[in-house]
């Protein structure tokens, strides 16, 4: 005796599973994509704010107060190898962030610190590392990390080219008197 339902019940069974199957995927496509969109957002938001930061206060702390906010980080320490400086920001402090930051750019590259949950990323310039930054609470796709520290290459730049321009001004106004 065959039973005429059953085949009826698998062929349901399969479209369901075929439609649950392509509804996640559907789901999941989404989610991605306005994740995508929220980072995009995010780094117009940091460029932005670098080209408006006050050319008359240090450029540093300007930065990792930036990337704290706009990204919703728990704590960001931005280190500038060629002063040593290291900036702070966020509502948390990163104690003991100062020795991941220069392994960090002795080795040229990523590292994570599992115990205090701190990421630390190379800041690349010309092929060498210039400084580095590390973040705790900062959820990014691999690519939008990759924007975040050219932005902040490019802000550490721009104080190195102003800092040079400035003494170059100095340094012609002197030869005058």
């Amino acid at each position: 005796y065959a039973d005429p339902n059953r085949g009826r019940f698998r062929t349901f069974l399969l479209t369901a599973l075929v439609a649950s199957h392509l509804s996640d995927r559907a789901k999941k496509q989404t989610l991605e994509a306005k994740r995508g969109q929220r980072e995009t957002e995010q780094l117009y938001s940091l460029s932005r704010a670098i080209l408006l930061t006050d050319a008359a206060q240090p450029i540093g702390p300007q930065a990792a107060q930036h990337i704290a906010q706009i990204f919703a980080a728990d704590a960001v320490a931005l280190f500038d190898s060629s002063s040593g400086s290291t900036y702070c920001g966020g509502a948390e402090d990163l104690p003991g962030v100062e020795p991941l930051l220069k392994q960090v750019v002795l080795q040229g590259a990523p590292h994570r610190d599992e115990a205090t949950g701190t990421d630390g990323w190379p800041i690349v310039l010309g092929g060498r590392p210039i400084g580095a930054l590390a973040a705790r609470g900062i959820q990014l796709s691999d690519s939008a990390v990759q924007a975040l520290l050219n932005l902040v290459a490019i802000a550490l730049e721009r104080v190195r080219t102003e800092e040079a321009t400035n003494k170059a001004e100095v340094a012609r106004q002197s030869e005058e008197f």
